[in-house]
């Protein structure tokens, strides 16, 4: 016999028969990071903490750090239009049109959802 059949020295899913590989070829769409011991720790301290593994955890802060980043944009994007007065006043009486859609003939949602109420005991 010469050896294994031609089909199994073949690479499946990236991985060489033969060679050493890693659970990373296995898994998909994952990777590494090189992070200092003190970041991972510190990391692993939220992870735990929160009762998530380090890649949820991750996950979790960059969701944060985008949102963060979404509020400072409309943030700043408020500031500019109030630089512009004609502006400001469109989108003040816009709002207004909006605002009344509010007292469309529905009543109070008190009833319906008390619990969102703000007097509830």
């Amino acid at each position: 016999m010469t050896g294994a059949p031609q089909a199994w020295q073949e690479p499946l899913n990236g991985i060489h028969p033969g060679k050493p590989f890693s659970k990373l070829a296995v898994m998909g769409s994952v990777t590494t990071m090189k992070l200092s011991v003190d970041v991972r720790d510190r990391l692993m301290a939220l992870a735990t903490s929160h009762g998530r593994t380090l890649g949820a955890e991750l996950a979790a802060l960059v969701t944060d750090a985008e949102e963060h980043e979404w509020w400072r944009n409309a943030k700043q994007a408020a500031v500019r239009l109030q630089a512009d007065p004609e502006r400001w006043e469109d989108y003040l009486r816009e709002a207004d049109d909006w605002d009344g859609t509010v007292t469309d003939g529905l009543g109070s949602h008190a009833s319906e959802w008390p619990e969102y109420t703000e007097d509830r005991a």
